[in-house]
């Protein structure tokens, strides 16, 4: 895709999802072309990360072959990753601690495993991060009454639960940021990135904030 078309379909994206708000986009046709902190770094084939402490979601638009693989990464970076900044810090630390205990439980563990092989120098809590991103970019598009929310979760269906809860926000308006971080941890999507020293501990403080949508070139 082009950088022109990947910009039209964010545009198409963000009317439907108007509570996702004040994301920037960096649309390059390589990651290379993002920097020189993106050189050298074996990401030929990324193609898409978020950088939590500016707000911006970094996509390579010759690494999305159509309109269906880029609303996968959209899904994966904003379902996934943006959605887990739009809760707060206790619910975020109590889903991360439980995701974390079900490894081996059947029907995650596929995720674990995925997450495993692609992100093997991340620590855990990113690792469960981008378990929670592979789920919520496959969960079904559109509004779903979601009752009984627990982030403490032991299935699922309920990691879905809550995924289902925050895109519900993201649709009818009322998602806003509450989590915001002291120093970027990109985490890029179909990557062979094994660097660990750009990777520590999430540090999460918990206030309330949020702007308009800016298209940045």
């Amino acid at each position: 895709m082009t950088e022109n078309q990947i910009k039209n379909e964010i545009i198409i994206f963000h009317k439907k999802y108007k509570g996702i708000g004040n994301i920037k986009y960096k649309i390059r046709d390589t990651f290379e072309e993002m920097g020189e902190n993106f050189k050298n770094k074996g990401l030929e084939n990324a193609q898409a990360g978020y950088l939590p402490k500016d707000n911006i979601i970094l996509i390579a638009a010759k690494n999305h072959k159509d309109k269906k693989d880029l609303e996968t990464t959209l899904r994966h970076e904003i379902f996934g990753h943006v959605a887990l900044y739009r809760i707060t810090a206790a619910q975020k630390r109590k889903l991360f601690d439980s995701i974390q205990k079900l490894q081996t439980n059947k029907d995650i563990k596929p995720y674990w495993d995925q997450v495993k092989q692609k992100y093997p120098n991340l620590n855990i809590d990113q690792k469960s991060e981008e378990v929670f991103a592979y789920i919520s970019e496959k969960i079904e598009t559109g509004y779903k009454i979601v009752k009984d929310i627990e982030y403490n979760v032991k299935s699922l269906e309920d990691i879905k639960k809550i995924s289902h809860d925050i895109q519900n926000q993201f649709l009818n308006g009322t998602s806003s940021q509450k989590i915001f971080v002291e120093k970027n941890d990109l985490q890029f999507k179909k990557d062979a990135y094994k660097k660990t020293t750009e990777f520590k501990k999430f540090k999460f403080k918990t206030i309330s904030k949020q702007k308009d949508l800016t298209l940045e070139r």
